[in-house]
């Protein structure tokens, strides 16, 4: 198995801790929720990451996408009325892609 350079977690604080011993020297773990307290001198962990709203980004991820370099994988797309459904299907963890929800 090859070692992980670039890891981002957004799972319970037990499970977590794991993926800060599986990053390879000099990796990276961007820790959503904040709660990872292990250490590593080799590995940076980010627990502070805000997500913010920046124009020249989106236009960059929109170009990527028009250009076919990023894709987004949709599995299944549910109805609005069926969101109980869409997140009985995320909460199984065999998701591979994203839910989506249609609003209209």
């Amino acid at each position: 198995m090859q070692p992980i350079r670039c890891l981002h977690q957004k799972l319970l604080h037990q499970e977590s801790l794991r993926y800060v011993s599986a990053l390879a020297g000099g990796g990276h773990l961007l820790d959503l929720p904040g709660t990872i307290t292990a250490t590593r001198p080799d590995v940076r962990i980010t627990t502070d990451y805000v997500v913010r709203g920046d124009g020249a980004r989106l236009e960059l991820v929109s170009d990527l996408i028009d250009a076919g370099i990023l894709r987004l994988e949709i599995q299944e797309m549910f109805p609005f009325d069926r969101a109980p459904d869409a997140l009985a299907r995320m909460l199984a963890k065999h998701v591979r892609g994203k839910i989506a929800i249609r609003i209209r």
